[in-house]
Order: structure tokens, then sequence, then C-alpha cells
């Protein structure tokens, strides 16, 4: 008898549910129904926005929102952060920077599409990534696939 292959689950913690959030979740949570490959489960975990209660799938999924940026960077669940929270106001930047630095310190790898802190904060970003020994992705348009 083969072997059974078992699948692996990674947490997935996402900071924004806008149009690149929303989309991910479509796409987790419905096309591939977290069947990421032959073995890997991607699921997620935490959904940070603002208003949980106006978005898309908290209807069907309200456990897996907060409007608390701390619930998706310190779940023990949630191995990938996924920083789509768009950029709007140059203040915004440091507290971006400040929820990659704390995902990075709480032993989570990151995936962001935001530009602009990675321009302003890049050299801080990436010696936090490799004093954690996690990864950091990106991609200027990591969303535009999406």
């Amino acid at each position: 008898m083969a072997p059974v292959n078992k699948r692996r689950m990674i947490g997935i913690g996402l900071l924004g549910s806008g149009v690149v959030g929303e989309a991910i979740q479509d796409i987790l949570l419905h096309d591939l129904n977290g069947r990421a490959g032959a073995d890997v489960d991607l699921v997620i975990k935490k959904i940070y926005t603002r208003s949980p209660k106006d978005k898309k799938w908290f209807r069907k999924r309200p456990d897996l929102f907060t409007n608390k940026a701390e619930h998706v960077l310190d779940d023990p669940g949630v191995d990938i952060v996924i920083e789509a929270l768009g950029f709007q106001s140059p203040s915004q930047l440091p507290l971006f920077r400040d929820y990659l630095l704390r995902a990075f310190r709480n032993g989570k790898s990151v995936v962001t599409s935001d530009k602009a802190v990675l321009a302003r904060y890049g050299k801080e970003i990436w010696a936090a990534a490799q004093k954690s020994g996690q990864q950091l992705r990106f991609e200027a348009c990591v969303g535009g696939g999406i």
C-alpha cells in the first residue's frame, strides 16, 4: 500500500479587506477551498479590517474578522501575514512598518504589496526578517494578478 501524503496546513493572517484583501479571501475561501497544492492547505485564520461587518465574507465567516490588527499579528495559528492595507497617507507608514516588525518578532513570514513602506523602512524591515529567520516577500504589483 502506497504511503498517504499528509497535507500541510499553513495559517494565513490578512491585514486588510479592501479590493486586494477581498480578492485573496475569494481565492482562498471559495475558488481554492484552501487547497494550494497537492500537499498544502492555506487556511485564513484571522482578517483585520476597520469595519468587519461591512465586508463581503463577514456574514459567512464572522469568526475570521477583527478590527484589531494585533489579533492577526499575535495569533499563534498564523504562519504568514499578508499585508494588503492599501497606502493612503504617509502618516500610515510607521504603523504599517510596526505591523510588519511585530509579525517578524512573533515568528511569522510576511507578504506585502506595500511599496511605500518598503521604500521608506526597507532596511529595518529586512533586518527584522533576517533576525527572525522568516521570509519577506513582495512584488510591485503583488495584488495585480488578483
